[in-house]
């Protein structure tokens, strides 16, 4: 698989921030990332888009919003972050991360590990348990639900028996 070199902090694309350590990461993966913030909208905020950040081995996607009276592409725009793919060089696969809130990142167990991107992609995009895209007037969004270590998704460990 093809490997970019890219600067922490640095939008996927775009201009380096400055910082100097290099990581190396799947051109085609952030490709995909990139194409996948272009395209996903959130239907009840329609100055919002979404963008990704590169820092080391991971790409944050965030959620930008232009304050009134400024340009999209301005500097001013405020930004939550929305989700985390981590990139496991070793292993070559990604895996997803939420914000807790304590404002740390957390694995997203719903979704296993993979080597292909667009897989945690579309889990990210699914949200089955609505921690990645909470809608404005939701209640207090709920942890996802966790798979024990070491069971398979779908299957209820023998503990729970």
């Amino acid at each position: 698989m093809t490997t970019q070199r890219a600067q922490p902090s640095g939008d996927v694309g775009g201009a380096d921030t400055g910082a100097t350590a290099l990581a190396a990461l799947p051109v085609v993966a952030l490709e995909q990332i990139r194409r996948f913030c272009a395209r996903h909208r959130c239907p009840w905020e329609p100055t919002a888009w979404l963008d990704a950040v590169v820092g080391g081995l991971a790409v944050t996607v965030v959620e930008r919003r232009t304050p009134a009276n400024a340009r999209r592409s301005s500097p001013t725009a405020a930004k939550r972050p929305v989700a985390r793919l981590e990139y496991d060089h070793e292993h070559r696969a990604w895996s997803l991360h939420w914000r807790t809130s304590g404002d740390r990142w957390a694995r997203y167990w719903p979704a296993p590990p993979s080597t292909d991107v667009a897989v945690v992609l579309e889990a990210l995009d699914r949200d089955v348990d609505g921690v990645f895209w909470p809608h404005p007037a939701a209640p207090e969004v709920p942890e996802p639900h966790r798979v024990a270590a070491g069971s398979v998704a779908g299957t209820v460990p023998a503990s729970f028996g």
